[in-house]
């Protein structure tokens, strides 16, 4: 899928915050809010689906998504990062 095509999607399904975050509405969320999107027929979490806008569709399934932002539901491409357990709990700190 075109990754112009996913951030389309991203926007047209978010509300955006006045610091930057785009939130998915009409999105199920997890037990820490992360919030889950159906893209052609394929239902992830819309922070993933924003790593994809970044780093392409190819990029490691096992990896993990961190925020900048530190807001769980967020999906703006520009407030996600691939990194770890230790490099998301450091960004949870600062």
């Amino acid at each position: 899928m075109k990754i112009n095509t996913i951030q389309e999607i991203l926007l047209n399904n978010s509300t955006r915050t006045i610091e930057g975050c785009h939130i998915l509405n009409r999105a199920d969320a997890n037990h820490s809010g992360h919030r889950r999107i159906t893209i052609k027929g394929k239902r992830d979490y819309g922070h993933r689906y924003a790593a994809q806008v970044i780093y392409g569709e190819e990029f490691d399934a096992d990896a993990m998504i961190c925020h900048l932002c530190n807001n769980p539901p967020c999906c703006n491409p520009s407030h996600v990062y691939m990194g770890n357990a230790f490099t998301n709990k450091v960004d949870e700190i600062n």
